[in-house]
């Protein structure tokens, strides 16, 4: 099972959501959203405040996630997804397995020229309402 988060966020008048760079295959070099393993009896939840943290350095609590409608799943295979709101946007950092941490605007997130890996892009517009 896996945790998925998409957080957004504000500057400038331009809304724009965390995007993170993979570090090691098979999705070295791609763009997605914040997300890993949860860890056996772990709560989707408290994983995807754990991974957020420790991909990109930004702690925030479960309060500011919110559950995307429905889980998506494959046979062997199940994501939560979460979307969440920051007021500012706080600096990031790169950790664990991922090569770069960053904002971009929501019209650059899920591009054709670099679109979100894997079914990064379902959450991706799951949590944009699209």
């Amino acid at each position: 099972m896996a945790a998925k988060v998409a957080l957004f966020a504000e500057e400038d008048g331009v809304a724009h959501v965390l995007r993170v760079t993979r570090a090691h295959p098979p999705f070295d070099g791609g763009p997605a959203l914040p997300g890993g393993r949860v860890r056996p009896g772990e709560p989707s939840s408290a994983a995807a405040v754990r991974i957020l943290g420790e991909e990109t350095g930004i702690e925030i609590g479960e309060d500011v996630l919110y559950p995307l409608q429905g889980a998506l799943a494959a046979p062997g295979y199940r994501a939560d997804g979460y979307s969440g709101l920051l007021p500012p946007i706080r600096p990031a950092s790169p950790g664990g397995d991922v090569a770069d941490a960053t904002w971009v605007p929501i019209y650059e997130a899920h591009s054709v020229d670099r679109p979100l890996q894997d079914d990064d892009g379902d959450f991706y517009m799951m949590a944009r309402g699209n």
